[in-house]
C-alpha cells in the first residue's frame, strides 16, 4: 500500500532529489546517453512531483521532460518520463506506481501527445500501456542493448502525425525554462 504523499516538486527539494537519484542510479548517470534527452534545468515544471513521508521528507521524486520530435518546437508535443525514484524503505509500496499514474494523468491533461521512456525493466511500464517505440522513433544516442526505448500515447490519434524515423531530441538550453 502506498505511504508517501505526492505533492509538486519545490525548489528547495532539489537537492533531496539529487541524492535519492544519486543512490538509485549512481553519481555517473549524467553521463548515461537517456542524459542526451534531458536538457539541464529544462524538466517541465508542472509535471515534477515528489513524494514525502509523514514527516514531510522527500522519499521519492519524479520528473518529465520536454521533447522535440523531427525538430519541432511545438507544445505541447511530447515528453521524456523520468527518472523516477523511490528511497530503499519505500521501495515495493506502489509508492512509484502512485508518482507515474499522477505524472500521466496531468501530462494528457495539459495537452502532451506522446510519452516516451528510456528503462532496463520494461515490464513494469507495460502495465501503463507503454509500447515499443522503435522503428517509428529514433533516439540520437545509443542507448545499448540492456535498455528499451518505449511510448504511450497521452491523445488518441497523436501517434498517427509521426512517421516511421521520426527522431528525437532535447529542447532548450541549459538553466532556461522549459515550458510549464
Amino acid at each position: 500500500m502506498p505511504s508517501l504523499i505526492v505533492r509538486p516538486e519545490l525548489p528547495q527539494d532539489r537537492p533531496r532529489i539529487e541524492i535519492l537519484l544519486d543512490q538509485a542510479f549512481g553519481h555517473d548517470r549524467h553521463s548515461r546517453g537517456v542524459y542526451a534527452l534531458r536538457t539541464p534545468g529544462q524538466h517541465v515544471p508542472s509535471l515534477s512531483y515528489v513524494g514525502v513521508d509523514t514527516t514531510a521528507q522527500v522519499q521519492g521524486s519524479l520528473r518529465f521532460w520536454p521533447l522535440n520530435l523531427n525538430g519541432s518546437h511545438e507544445a505541447p508535443g511530447a515528453v521524456l518520463l523520468g527518472p523516477i525514484a523511490i528511497a530503499d524503505a519505500h521501495q515495493g509500496q506502489g509508492d512509484g506506481g502512485v508518482l507515474i499514474e499522477r505524472g500521466l494523468t496531468d501530462a494528457a491533461a495539459l495537452g502532451y501527445g506522446l510519452c516516451f521512456l528510456v528503462t532496463d525493466s520494461p515490464a513494469i511500464y507495460r502495465r501503463y500501456a507503454f509500447t515499443n517505440a522503435r522503428p517509428r522513433f529514433e533516439l540520437p544516442v545509443d542507448l545499448g542493448a540492456k535498455k528499451s526505448f518505449l511510448l504511450m500515447e497521452l491523445q488518441r490519434g497523436a501517434l498517427s502525425a509521426w512517421p516511421e524515423g521520426t527522431a528525437l531530441s532535447a529542447i532548450g538550453e541549459p538553466g532556461q525554462p522549459a515550458y510549464s
